[in-house]
């Protein structure tokens, strides 16, 4: 029996993503303080200017909240074993992740963000598991345009995307039909 492979969380990137929220809730709070004086030929009308304020206070708030919980998070931010995956690299943590429930591991990137989808044979299991209804929803609307509930992303851990990539992939390998 191997030993769990345990990857910590990087407090400083984590202080950088709140550091990040934090910037769009003050922006978002000018936006809704004066929004005539942020008019601009990319947004030109006050009303825009609002809403992209309150929508901006409403999404980083929520963000900040789920960042400082991490700050405060003592766990590792991803365990691999012989069982399967724990992730908690973010917002979403719902257990283990049995190796036996994964059916196909893929890596995806939206825009400049990358992520490893793991795919299981079972994706409402992980669902319902979710702590809250608004994780819950992130989960199903991830479910419904990536074909899976559960991504992993190294934005918050001690080790590089690529390293993780590897890693995840010959894992996988190593357990396919547990």
């Amino acid at each position: 029996m191997t030993p769990p492979i345990e990857i910590s969380l990087s407090k400083v990137k984590v202080i950088w993503l709140f550091a990040g929220c934090v910037l769009f809730i003050i922006l978002g709070a000018f936006f809704v303080i004066d929004p005539e004086m942020m008019v601009s030929p990319i947004m030109r009308s006050p009303e825009v200017v609002y809403i992209t304020g309150i929508t901006s206070l409403g999404f980083f708030g929520l963000c900040s909240i789920f960042v400082a919980q991490k700050l405060l998070d003592t766990t590792p931010g991803l365990i691999i074993d012989q069982n399967g995956i724990i992730n908690n690299t973010g917002a979403i943590n719902v257990g283990l992740i049995e190796w036996k429930d994964i059916t196909r591991i893929e890596t995806m990137q939206v825009m400049s963000a990358r992520f490893i989808v793991l795919y299981v044979s079972t994706p409402e299991k992980y669902i319902n598991r979710a702590k809250n209804m608004f994780i819950k929803q992130v989960m199903n609307l991830n479910y419904k345009k990536f074909g899976s509930p559960i991504s992993i992303t190294s934005i918050s851990l001690k080790m590089d995307w690529d390293e993780l990539a590897r890693l995840i992939f010959a894992e996988f390998e190593k357990r396919k039909g547990y």
